[in-house]
């Protein structure tokens, strides 16, 4: 049987349930983003061999008897992806297009702060015209964003969420790409 295996996403260890002992479960490193538990396996050499003459098929057996938690396998790792988000050519050159669209400098975080509490912090601040920020207006703090940097953020986003979570990443940006 393939062996289970440390690696460096590791941020949780599974122990056996109750009723079983380390003996008959050990301990199963994984990682975990609260919605899904990934853990590596290693096949020894026999095994690969074994897995080339029988056509690459490979066997799950859950210890449930009566019922099955959905599963999958994987021969990439899969950690920062959910399979039902998988990432087509189509759905990466939509994701690239809107990148393309997006607003240099890129919002931070979506709480605007009063033009006095940034002064404060940093007397010297300008408005993106060079202008003295207002005392008594809102500003969005920004930083410097790259198309190829929104690019990454949406396909990772949508890896892990699906459509429901690029709608989130794009909503700040809603006004602005409304008015092309």
């Amino acid at each position: 049987m393939p062996t289970f295996i440390n690696f460096p996403e590791v941020n949780r260890h599974l122990g056996p349930p109750k009723g079983m002992t380390e003996a008959e479960c050990g301990t199963l490193p994984v990682y975990t983003d609260g919605r899904s538990c990934v853990s590596c396996w290693q096949l020894s050499d026999e095994e690969i061999r074994q897995l080339i003459n029988n056509d690459g098929k490979i066997w799950l057996g859950v210890m449930s008897g009566t019922n099955q938690p959905p599963v999958f396998l994987d021969v990439n790792c899969p950690i920062g992806y959910s399979p039902s988000h998988e990432l087509t050519a189509d759905i990466e050159d939509a994701l690239r297009q809107f990148a393309e669209r997006l607003p240099v400098p890129e919002q931070e975080g979506q709480e605007p702060k009063l033009g006095a509490d940034l002064l404060k912090e940093d007397p010297t601040l300008r408005t993106p015209e060079g202008l003295p920020l207002d005392p008594k207006k809102l500003y969005y703090l920004a930083k410097a964003s790259t198309p190829e940097e929104h690019h990454q953020n949406l396909c990772d986003i949508y890896r892990r969420e699906g459509q429901p979570g690029v709608v989130r990443y794009l909503q700040p940006y809603e006004a602005f790409l409304g008015q092309e």
